[in-house]
This record gives C-alpha cells, sequence and structure tokens, in this order.
C-alpha cells in the first residue's frame, strides 16, 4: 500500500483542479430566496432524474419532507434544486408545491423524523390498521397530536395517519441533540450493512457510494454535498501515509483515476471505520472492506485509493457542508 500511497500524492494536486459533476452547484446554505416556488417531497423517498423522462438517468433521491426549489416545468414533470445544490426532474405528483409563505410555514411547523430504517403510516379513521403510506429513516411529516402510542401526522400532501412512537422522535429535539462524535458516525454507517446498491440512491431502500456517505451524514445531522467528487472537496485533508495511521473514524476516503489532462477523476467513496476498515456501496451492495492487502476483506479497488478527507471537527465555513439545524432549507 505504500507505493500506491506515494504515488497518490502527486494524483492529489492535480485532484484540485477537477472538476464538479455537471448538475452539482457549489453553494454556501442560503436562506430561501423571495418570489419564487417550491416544492417539498410528498411520498418516502422521491427519485429525481437528469432529463423529464422515466427513462431519464437516475440522479439522486429526496425523502419525504425536504424541501425543494421549482425550476422549471415540462409536461407532468417538474425541475427542481434540492438543499444540496442538485438539479434534477421529478413527477409532479411526487411533490406538493408551494408558495414563499407556505415554505417557511412548514420549516416551522411542528414535525416528527423517522428513525427506525422503515416504518409505515396508518389511517387515522376507517378501516383498522390500513396502510396509508410507506416511511424510511429520515422522513419527516407534521405532527399534529398523539393516540394510543402512536404520534398523529400530516404527510406534506395532507394526509392524516398514525405512526408509531417507537419510530420517531421530535424532529427538532433529535436535530439539536446530534454530537457528530466519530462512533456516532459510525455506528450510523453500519445500519446501512447489505442495503442494495443503487446509482442514484440516497436512501434506506438502496444507496450509490456517495448517497450513503451523504446519508450516513444526514442522518447524524450533516449535510454533504451529493456527489463523490464534490465530497472530495469538503473538510480538511488527510495523509494517508503509514498504512492510513493519521486517518480517524469518519473520515471519507476516495479512489479515482489520472485523466489524460492531468487531472484526477474521483469515482467513489468509502467511509473509513478506524482498523484499516471501512464502510462503502460497491459490488451490488454495503459491505466492509480494509485497504490493508495481508486482510481477508482486502478491496482491489484500493489501487486507486487517492484522498482522504476529515469532516468532523471542521469549521462548517471552509468545510463546504453544512449542519442541518443552521441550514436555512431545513430550519
Amino acid at each position: 500500500m505504500k507505493n500506491r500511497l506515494l504515488s497518490a500524492i502527486a494524483l492529489c494536486a492535480a485532484f484540485l483542479c477537477s472538476c464538479s459533476p455537471k448538475n452539482y452547484i457549489p453553494a454556501e446554505p442560503i436562506p430561501l430566496p423571495d418570489g419564487n416556488e417550491f416544492g417539498v417531497c410528498a411520498i418516502s423517498v422521491m427519485n429525481l432524474r437528469e432529463e423529464p423522462d422515466f427513462a431519464g438517468e437516475a440522479a439522486t433521491q429526496v425523502l419525504m419532507g425536504t424541501l425543494v426549489r421549482v425550476m422549471d416545468r415540462h409536461g407532468s414533470w417538474v425541475q427542481v434544486e434540492t438543499p444540496d445544490g442538485y438539479r434534477a426532474w421529478v413527477t409532479s405528483g411526487s411533490i406538493q408545491c408551494l408558495n414563499p409563505d407556505e415554505a417557511f410555514a412548514w420549516k416551522a411547523t411542528p414535525k416528527i423524523i423517522i428513525t427506525s430504517k422503515y416504518s409505515t403510516m396508518l389511517t387515522l379513521k376507517g378501516l383498522r390498521n390500513r396502510t396509508l403510506c410507506d416511511l424510511v429513516k429520515g422522513c419527516t411529516l407534521e405532527v399534529t397530536g398523539s393516540k394510543m402510542g402512536r404520534y398523529v401526522c400530516r404527510t406534506p400532501d395532507g394526509r392524516e395517519g398514525l405512526v408509531p412512537r417507537r419510530d420517531a422522535r421530535p424532529y427538532t429535539r433529535y436535530m439539536t441533540a446530534q454530537r457528530h462524535t466519530p462512533d456516532d458516525i459510525v455506528n450510523t454507517a453500519k445500519t446501512y450493512m447489505g442495503i442494495p446498491y443503487m446509482w442514484g440512491g440516497t436512501s434506506v431502500k438502496a444507496v450509490d457510494c456517495s448517497g450513503l456517505t451523504q446519508s450516513v451524514y444526514r442522518d447524524c445531522g450533516i449535510l454533504l454535498p451529493r456527489n463523490a467528487s464534490a465530497q472530495a472537496h469538503c473538510g480538511m485533508e488527510v495523509s494517508l501515509d503509514n498504512n492510513g495511521r493519521h486517518l480517524k473514524k469518519g473520515d471519507l476516503l476516495f479512489f479515482g483515476r489520472q485523466r489524460a489532462n492531468g487531472t484526477v477523476g474521483i469515482y467513489h467513496v468509502a467511509l473509513y471505520i478506524g482498523n484499516g476498515e471501512f464502510v462503502h456501496s460497491a459490488g451490488g451492495r454495503v459491505k466492509v472492506n480494509s485497504f490493508l492487502e495481508e486482510r481477508e476483506n482486502y478491496y482491489s479497488g484500493c489501487e486507486d485509493l487517492v484522498w482522504a478527507r476529515r469532516i468532523l471537527g471542521v469549521s462548517q465555513r471552509r468545510g463546504g457542508f453544512s449542519e442541518i439545524i443552521r441550514n436555512n432549507w431545513y430550519f
């Protein structure tokens, strides 16, 4: 590994000149702008596509309760910008459109956040135990009361139902309680073990490599950029020398190859969990591998390990990320 890490140092400088992904718009979190239309995701996981067509390439996902900004329309498709700066297309039935006043009201309304991996919202009235919709970790809903050990909730598009209290927590209390410790990040990452790989996935239903790292940090109250090449600009650089002895739990590991023009194209990201191992979404699912060649779970892709970045303990003002509790898209 030593020789590979030495050669990686030469690539790092070139990497700094590499381009961001085509739909990522680097920007600090900003207040919601005036005079625009917004939307809020109204289903458990909203799939975004690069083009306004079901055959369009998968881009990313957004969870129920997340605010987005409406940028354009094309037939039954709406182009939106997500809080992490990504622009892509969704079907109009997936979001509840809001004017600016309604968007600010949604931010201010009391909400719960789903903290279990999966949950179900049941109808408030009518048939007993009838499913109203599915929910996944990170979904947020308006809470209006409690009944029989369940939260009485309302989805962004107005559906009312019951959510088990064991599956959720008050949203603001949950986010303010986040401590952003290395062990929190590692333990959260391990809850994604075995989840299927899917290009564009950022939820417990399926994740790609950067979707995993973004989801883990999001669960712990930190918003990272969407793509690996953008995440690779976050935080501070960490040396990979001496078999990664400078790494700490929660650091991000980046894999890339040098292009003909001398820049480095980042194509993969993983999350370091200590003892020479990392969690990543690759080869069909989320799993643990090692960058130490003598280990049985050595990952052959470590030939391309070129970069490491630290998020925890770095000021968000220069880190390229934000705490969700301080992000104007959420609070």
